[in-house]
């Protein structure tokens, strides 16, 4: 039986939300003051530029997104000097994850300096029963950061030595420039979804002339934009005006058009050229079509202790090697051999002293990060250190500590498929989710009880194929040993493949690999 707990789709998605909002932007204030300007009925400001783009995966539409831009006026998130434009993005987004419908909502609304550095904005993200929000202000010495989920709010800092920007402003920024063939530029961008800095790549590659629906043609410049490993390709024109923009994903292919407003919100509308790409075999569920197919399958992976395998599409500074779980072998032809082989799961049971939680942190320095809490995991929190004191009561080993968390999480949580931004509190409070949540909150009990622990992302083999996965890995008796409570094999197995470790702004990092990634078997060892 296939469980709900697969979680490349968010991870994906989430990545690609953000890019889609580098389309719909207009250009510096003279081009569309005179031409397009509005009056804000609620404020009385000049609405200086309001698109509308349909989203859509392969020939199904899934989405739509609208951008206003405007004058500033009496509001303000801060009480800064200086003159400051307005902006606001919305994006709906209803796609399917192993047969579910998921609904995500997502809008920013904030402020940005005259020449289109940051100032602030607030970041809310709702979908799967979970509201999550954000607000960010640039000061001097970084961005400061209040994040709220259900209950919980925390603050935090990320230094920045420069200015940055928001998402929302990079055709602004392009078109402000000045669009020529060959041209490159690099920005600086603060990602809500991913609570960190990232750097965004754009090059203008060609000019193009792009027919329009109406058979209008229009002169316009290609823009290849990397963000992360995921590309992507834009049209804009002189002007700054983003007709289209294509992201190819797991084979799948994500399109953005500039729609009227009527156009854009209608989900049963579909113009010609979108209906005229070939479907997607998976429809509109994007697991499935991330999949990596083996033939012939794995029987049994839960029993496999040793597999060898051809991983092509990575490279050996993109994934983690020789950490004990995971070995490296050598490379074959452009691709990585390699092999995963169960722990000795035994030893460290046996091996373990008797101690009782909470327990004293490590003397080693390297191991501080594994132990502290961040926006996410709360593990500083005194509802999840007493949750965690409560699973483990019986607990009389370090490692028995963590089997029980493991073996807690998989009885109660309910499995269910989320798009979300997993914050263990909000997990706490809902009880359900799948494998990103029970990471997550596996993360956030066992460090509030002394254990190092990590969050792991890659791939598990399961029914037919690998599937992108998360699970956790725990440094007890000197070594990490890797435990998946979705799946309630905490003496994993080998049918695991490590493509990443850390947090949700880490495991982004395999969203280029999807689509691309192949696995080849080479030999396989089941236990006794």
């Amino acid at each position: 039986m296939k469980l709900f707990y697969y979680r490349s789709t968010p991870l994906f998605i989430g990545l690609w939300l953000v890019c889609m909002g580098l389309l719909h932007r207009e250009v510096t204030s003279q081009s569309f003051l005179a031409k397009d300007a509005l009056i804000d009925i609620n404020d009385g400001a000049l609405i200086m530029r309001q698109d509308y783009l349909g989203l859509y995966l392969a020939n199904k539409k899934v989405g739509y997104s609208r951008f206003v831009l405007k004058e500033d006026n009496e509001e303000s998130i801060v009480q800064q000097p200086g003159k400051h434009l307005l902006f606001q993005s919305d994006m709906y987004i209803q796609i399917e994850a192993m047969g579910m419908p998921v609904t995500i909502k997502m809008r920013q609304m904030g402020e940005v300096n005259e020449d289109l550095t940051m100032r602030a904005f607030n970041f809310s993200y709702e979908a799967s029963g979970q509201t999550l929000s954000r607000l960010i202000i640039a000061e001097k010495d970084g961005l400061h950061i209040t994040t709220k989920s259900g209950q919980s709010s925390t603050e935090e800092i990320i230094p920045s030595a420069s200015p940055v920007y928001n998402m929302e402003m990079i055709h602004l920024l392009l078109a402000r420039q000045g669009l020529e063939t060959g041209r490159q530029n690099v920005f600086p961008v603060f990602d809500p979804t991913l609570m960190s800095l990232v750097t965004v790549n754009t090059t203008v590659e060609e000019r193009e002339t792009l027919t329009l629906p109406s058979g209008e043609k229009v002169e316009t410049f290609k823009i290849d934009t990397n963000l992360k490993g995921l590309r992507s390709t834009s049209w804009i024109d002189a002007n700054g005006n983003v007709y289209k923009e294509v992201s190819p994903v797991a084979g799948i292919t994500f399109t953005a058009l500039r729609e009227s407003k009527e156009d854009a919100v209608n989900m049963d509308f579909v113009p010609e050229e979108i209906q005229n790409q070939p479907p997607v075999d998976a429809g509109r569920d994007l697991i499935m079509a991330s999949r990596i197919l083996i033939e012939p399958p794995i029987t049994s992976p839960e029993d496999v202790r040793f597999m060898k395998f051809k991983l092509s599409g990575a490279t050996r500074d993109e994934i983690p090697l020789d950490d004990g779980f995971q070995t490296f072998l050598r490379e074959e032809n452009g691709a990585l051999i390699l092999q995963t082989r169960s722990l000795d799961y035994a030893a460290v049971r046996a091996a373990a002293a008797p101690e009782k939680p909470p327990y004293a942190n490590p003397a080693d320095a390297a191991l501080e990060p594994y132990l502290k809490p961040d926006s996410l995991v709360q593990s500083e929190d005194s509802r999840i250190r007493e949750k965690a004191l409560e699973i483990t009561r019986q607990a009389a080993t370090r490692w028995e500590a963590a089997e029980a968390i493991a073996t807690w999480l998989y009885t109660e949580i309910k499995k269910e498929i989320r798009v979300t931004i997993p914050s263990a509190l909000e997990i706490l409070s809902s009880m359900k989710g799948d494998c990103n949540e029970h990471s997550t909150l596996f993360t956030a009990l066992a460090r509030s009880i002394g254990i190092p622990t990590k969050i792991c992302a890659g791939l598990v083999f399961q029914d037919d194929g690998f599937y992108y996965h998360a699970w956790n890995e725990v440094f007890i008796g000197g070594q990490w040993y890797p435990i998946d409570s979705t799946l309630n094999r905490i003496e994993m197995d080998a049918a695991h493949i490590k493509l990443a470790e850390g947090s949700l702004e880490a495991q982004t990092d395999i969203v280029g690999m999807i689509g691309t990634l192949k696995v080849e078997i080479l030999d396989l060892e089941y236990k006794e």
